[in-house]
């Protein structure tokens, strides 16, 4: 492996790198995370939440294979490795919206500069990629294994119900801050 390549390479990409991060990280997440997760994990299991997140997500990037010399060179194999490969990275991204308590810009982050530093925008990181991509897959089994299939973290798994809840609560404390801040002298406030 040419780590001098790979090096410049990924120097060349950080000057894109906003661009990675706030259109394939959180326009993405927003859709997957912010909206499809918490609906699906309100009736399924974590882990059957980010199965079916995954096997749609699989279905959104299926154009690439039309554009991109990469994916194409897989093969009918490849092609069901790298579907696996997006389940075991839903998995993974709900674990983290689930331990970050539902935050999309954690999602956002991380799946903007994995796609950034694998070579998902096409150029050929070979064998970065698959260590990258195991080292995920490992985390996943872990993840399975320690939090258990139902909330894939130490919190309880995001829902639409559970955010709402969190949102309304905070709106409340802070409005009954301010009003009973009202009956304190001003340089008490």
């Amino acid at each position: 492996m040419d780590f001098h390549k790979l090096a410049l390479a990924m120097l060349s990409n950080c000057r894109s790198i906003s661009t990675w991060i706030f259109t394939f990280g959180l326009g993405e997440e927003t859709g997957w995370r912010g909206f499809l997760l918490p609906r699906l994990q309100g009736k399924y299991s974590a882990l059957t939440s980010s199965l079916i997140v995954g096997i749609i997500w699989a279905g959104w990037h299926s154009p690439m294979f039309l554009y991109n010399e990469n994916l194409r060179a897989h093969g009918p194999t490849g092609t069901i490795f790298w579907v696996i490969g997006l389940m075991f990275g839903a998995t993974f991204l709900t674990w983290l919206y689930n331990s970050s308590r539902g935050s999309i810009l954690m999602t956002a982050l991380w799946h903007g500069t994995y796609n950034l530093f694998t070579g998902a925008a096409g150029q050929a990181a070979g064998l970065f990629a698959g260590i990258i991509s195991m080292f995920v897959m490992v985390w996943v089994i872990l993840i399975v294994t320690i939090f258990k299939p139902r909330d894939l973290s130490h919190s309880e798994k995001q829902t639409v119900t559970r955010r709402a809840d969190r949102i309304i609560k905070t709106v409340r404390s802070s409005t009954q801050e301010e009003s009973g801040n009202a009956l304190l002298p001003l340089h008490l406030r």
